[in-house]
């Protein structure tokens, strides 16, 4: 009524004598009980005037705001939010009939949201062929804030190594856009991934900033082409020479990954088809004698020419190599490459841990059995065929080489090498060897079990020897190294209930479980190799014990005692009794509970039922609620008298909804007479 008064009153007085507007403004971080301001032209003088407050409807006004109408102070009722609403307007009007007031309280901005990107991080693919100012948009981030106190501007945090990248920005419908662009040429090969911080800076000061992870990986392209390990190999072979031998291996890398890296080897056509009495394998690069030399006696050498090219698309890449074969007359050819081995037990081994620089072999020439000058054994050269970059040649003078290892072994991913040794002089005589080097394995691995969690089921008093579980690891070493043993982690009492055969992994009962101990025991089965050291690991395994009907409730005393009127009302109650029991799992019909163990409580598990003595006169004296209160169902004086006892068997039985029973103590009830007056 009063709202209705104040909206007719103003409507008048805004047409007799107009209307005045006022405006306050508060910062939005003001809190409750703020004074905004007062509607009086002098709060402080004498004569002060009454309003009439009119509030729009739904303006929420009247929850932001508390308008004194005696006093005309305004005061906050809770924290204003500018982003929420901006301003409230409300009407004034005086008692005194003065014109109207349009009230404004205008929130001022602050600068308290921070931008925030749409996403924590991105992940961006860019080919290294992408071009210099190619642009790839991120997602924008926004600020509740506005105007000055928005996102201004982004930058580059973090993580541009070498400039590879700026941004550019642009602003659409007050929004501020940004682009990641190539900043300068990309490279997979020097450098695959970039992890940029992206941050929106917003005006205020000091500036919030908001942070986006930016992940560019670097596609491979097919801008390398294979090369050679040489411009030029030299091979030396006699003229009788089986048709098959190897004669050399060719090498040629690709720093490019995927099919780009991927190398294929093939001889080309040259003048006299030479190229025919040779054949290369693609994926090796070893040279073969194809055809017999004896037919030609008069070519000393051969020259091939060797192509490697990549599976890059849309156009593979090439390159090539010279390849001189001279032939040798047997006459020439009588020498023998003496080799020994550097293992422990002079075998063409050497162990996976062997560590770069580490001598495997030791190479020297005997030409045709007889000792030569130092000088002339000067001119002895070797070269080292197979092997990939595992391996290389170093002399150890001017007649011996040995083989060192280059690049660290992992047997588990190539157990063997093919080497060829090839030996030249200067005098164009050629001696070679292949050699099978296989790598040994150390204990470089722990067994890996097929799970890291397991789960079984057991029954309850199953008897010993019953199976609950078989368990799997594997080692990828190998011998000793890659045995394994089974044991379980001690974890009482648990470890005293199961076992597990150390050879195969099959867990068995070794005594009865009991589920009223633990339902779900927990054990911890290790697997350990017999390497040197062992190594081993671990899983975890619940055992989930399926429970047996084997416990029975108990009462807590044998006898109880009770004193009753015989005037009682029915269904009061004078006795409770408790009951000790195990809880198995109490059901309703709102809950499960699975909790375990001994418990005391006045309510059974399930619903429990009374079945009264067949020999009590055929009426019912008591009977038993779920609740374990015991009350009379009918008790007059005529039927009990004066102190009479009623005793019940131990043959009176409490049954449960579970199947557990338990015999009902002696009840002792006394009827005492009641005095009528």
């Amino acid at each position: 009524m009063r709202c209705l008064l104040a909206l007719v009153l103003a409507c008048v007085f805004s047409r007799i004598l107009g209307e005045l507007e006022r405006t306050f403004r508060v910062p939005e971080s003001a809190p409750a009980g703020h004074i905004v301001g007062n509607l009086q032209n002098s709060p402080s003088a004498p004569d002060k005037v009454n309003f009439y407050v009119v509030f729009p409807p739904e303006s929420g006004v009247e929850d932001a705001l508390a308008v004194s109408d005696t006093t005309g102070e305004i005061r906050t009722r809770s924290a204003l939010d500018y982003e929420t609403k901006s301003s409230y307007v409300f009407l004034a009007i005086p008692t005194d009939g003065s014109a109207g007031i349009r009230v404004t309280v205008a929130v001022i901005d602050e600068n308290d949201n921070a931008p925030i990107f749409p996403v924590p991080s991105i992940d961006v693919q860019l080919s290294e062929y992408a071009r210099v100012n190619a642009e790839m948009p991120l997602p924008s981030a926004t600020d509740a804030d506005f105007d000055n106190f928005g996102v201004q501007e982004y930058r580059i945090a973090s993580g541009n190594v070498n400039n590879a990248f700026r941004l550019a920005t642009r602003k659409l419908n007050g929004i501020l856009y940004v682009d990641l662009i190539v900043n300068a040429e990309l490279d997979r090969e020097y450098r695959d991934r970039y992890q940029l911080t992206v941050e929106a800076v917003d005006g205020g000061n000091p500036p919030k900033v908001g942070q986006l992870l930016v992940n560019v990986s670097i596609i491979d392209a097919n801008d390398n082409p294979p090369q050679f390990s040489q411009p030029r190999y030299l091979a030396h072979i006699e003229r009788n020479t089986t048709v098959g031998s190897a004669v050399i291996a060719v090498s040629a890398t690709d720093a490019d990954i995927g099919p780009n890296g991927q190398v294929e080897y093939r001889l080309l056509p040259n003048p006299g088809d030479s190229h025919k009495r040779f054949s290369i394998d693609p994926k090796s690069g070893i040279i073969s004698l194809a055809e017999p030399l004896a037919d030609q006696p008069a070519v000393k050498n051969y020259e091939l020419l060797v192509v490697a090219r990549d599976f890059g698309q849309p156009l593979p890449l090439e390159s090539t190599a010279f390849v001189t074969v001279t032939i040798m007359n047997n006459k020439d050819s009588a020498a023998k490459i003496r080799t020994i081995f550097l293992s422990q037990d002079s075998t063409p081994t050497v162990s996976e841990g062997a560590q770069i620089g580490d001598m495997v072999a030791r190479f020297s020439v005997d030409w045709d059995g007889r000792e030569h000058e130092r000088a002339a054994r000067s001119t002895v050269n070797m070269t080292l065929s197979g092997g990939g970059t595992f391996f290389t040649l170093q002399a150890a003078d001017a007649a011996v080489f040995v083989l060192i290892v280059a690049k660290r072994l992992d047997r588990e991913t190539l157990s063997a090498f093919d080497l060829m040794i090839i030996a030249t002089d200067s005098n164009g005589r050629l001696a070679h060897q292949n050699v099978t080097l296989l790598v040994t394995d150390v204990n470089d691995n722990a067994p890996r079990f097929t799970e890291s969690h397991y789960e079984a089921e057991v029954r309850e008093k199953s008897p010993k020897g019953s199976s609950v579980l078989r368990v799997t690891a594997s080692d990828a070493d190998e011998g000793d190294n890659a045995r394994v043993s089974y044991s379980l982690s001690a974890s009482a009492p648990f470890d005293q209930w199961f076992h597990i055969d150390a050879d195969t992994g099959l867990i068995t009962s070794l005594h009865a479980v009991d589920c009223e101990v633990s339902a779900k025991p927990e054990l911890v089965v290790v697997a350990s190799d017999h390497g040197h050291p062992p190594l081993s690991t671990k899983a975890k395994i619940v055992v989930s014990v399926l429970d047996v009907n084997d416990n029975s409730p108990l009462f807590e005393k044998s006898v109880y005692n009770a004193s009753l009127a015989e005037d009682t009302e029915v269904g009061t109650c004078f006795l409770k009794v408790g009951l000790l029991f195990i809880v198995l799992s109490v059901e309703s019909s709102a809950t499960r509970v699975g909790a375990r163990g001994w418990g005391r409580s006045t309510v059974a598990c399930g619903h429990l039922e009374w079945v009264p003595n067949a020999k009590q006169m055929g009426r019912r004296a008591v009977r038993l609620r779920p609740c374990g209160a015991i009350i009379p169902d009918l008790v007059d004086d005529g039927q009990w008298g004066a102190a009479a006892r009623s005793e019940k068997s131990d043959r009176d039985r409490l049954f449960s909804s579970a199947g557990l029973r338990s015999f009902l103590p002696r009840l002792v009830l006394d009827a005492a007479d009641v005095v009528r007056r």
